[in-house]
């Protein structure tokens, strides 16, 4: 996530859907890929990175209101969104690689 790397980790027994762990070591935890919310959550808790790194200050209300306005994005917009990821994927590819 621009200048920092944000890990992503799956645990099980967590009781939460998701946690976000902040700087300096900062990391996104998910209880389930399985659960019919996984993107939602790991969404929701990406948003709170993102809130972080960039202190950009944004409420719970305010990350819920982004994790559901770009989550009914992507869904109502499926050919368009892997079209957005793959042109993002390629304009980040090495072109000597």
């Amino acid at each position: 996530m621009g200048f920092l790397s944000v890990g992503v980790f799956l645990n099980e027994d967590m009781g939460d859907y998701g946690e976000y762990t902040a700087l300096p070591h900062p990391k996104v935890v998910v209880n389930s890929i399985e659960s019919p919310g996984f993107q939602l959550t790991l969404l929701h808790e990406l948003l709170h990175a993102i809130d972080d790194v960039y202190d950009i200050g944004l409420s719970e209300q305010g990350v819920r209101i982004l994790e559901q306005s770009l989550g009914a994005l992507v869904r109502d917009n499926p050919v368009h969104s892997l079209a957005w990821t793959k042109a993002l994927c390629e304009a980040n590819e090495d072109p000597d690689a």
